[in-house]
């Protein structure tokens, strides 16, 4: 079903969208009776296109944890990517890690003869995570880092969102609790790897910040790169950052692709980030 779904979404995104507009009221009904017994933290055991592995969930975190509680899954069009591009023996970078969800379905690939390197500056889901990682004896194969990623060394205040851990932000101010993180650029930590094969970015809108930094390892290691783009946190700003951003991917003879619309290819930077209309998409980055 995880298959027929990717491959809908993907290939027919007109017939997929249809499709889900009939079965989602359905759908809906059938998920809020199990997301009442989502009500404390549960270690739950998944499998997602072949790969299963156990992760630690907190109906306190909203709405990811509560998605992954009721379906078992989450985002399985960016796992297909991840498979396709990463294999046993190989080195996996996420940035922004939220509670693991993509870094153990990671570790699940590259096993104990590769690793992950995930960075993850809110405590509370540092803790969360690094139960995960016991729960599934991944110690030797994860390395979790308890800052952020950003283009220099600095500390900077972020937003957090009750409803959506995974949405706080140094952009939006989401008018509840807030508290200052660590930064660091990419670089500084990965130039001791001798390999690294797969980027995974989702930072909420500091993706820009993200590849400033990440500069040294993308022109010397030459990693595929999934990331997700979101304009929507720069306001007025979004065109200048987007070009920046499109040219720092260019300058280091990178192809991009939108994974939403079947992976086309972006050849016309400006005329694609001019005619962008949705709060995000995620790209598939490779190095020519």
């Amino acid at each position: 079903m995880t298959s027929l779904y990717i491959y809908l979404k993907n290939n027919f995104p007109g017939v997929y969208k249809q499709i889900r507009d009939v079965l989602f009221p359905i759908v809906d009904r059938l998920r809020e009776k199990k997301r009442k017994q989502f009500t404390q933290p549960v270690t739950k055991e998944v499998c997602v296109l072949g790969h299963e592995f156990k992760i630690a969930l907190d109906p306190n975190n909203g709405f990811l944890d509560s998605h992954i509680f009721i379906t078992g899954a989450y985002e399985s069009d960016i796992l297909a990517v991840m498979k396709q591009h990463l294999h046993p023996g190989e080195v996996f970078i996420d940035i922004g890690g939220n509670i693991g969800w993509h870094s153990l379905f990671a570790a699940s690939i590259v096993e104990l003869s590769g690793h992950v390197h995930t960075f993850e500056p809110l405590p509370k889901l540092q803790k969360q995570f690094t139960c995960s990682i016991e729960a599934n004896n991944f110690t030797e194969i994860i390395t979790l880092y308890p800052f952020g990623v950003s283009a220099k060394t600095e500390k900077q205040r972020i937003y957090l969102n009750s409803k959506n851990m995974g949405n706080s932000s140094l952009f939006i101010d989401h008018k509840q609790e807030s508290l200052d993180i660590e930064l660091k650029p990419a670089d500084e930590v990965l130039a001791s790897l001798p390999r690294v094969d797969l980027i995974k970015i989702d930072t909420e809108g500091a993706e820009l910040a993200v590849l400033q930094g990440l500069i040294t390892t993308l022109k010397s290691k030459r990693p595929t790169m999934i990331i997700e783009f979101s304009p929507s946190f720069w306001g007025e700003d979004k065109l200048a950052r987007g070009q920046e951003f499109m040219s720092i991917l260019r300058n280091a003879n990178y192809t991009i692709r939108d994974i939403e619309v079947g992976q086309i290819e972006i050849k016309e930077d400006e005329k694609w980030l001019r005619s962008f209309t949705k709060v995000q998409t995620n790209l598939l980055c490779l190095p020519n």
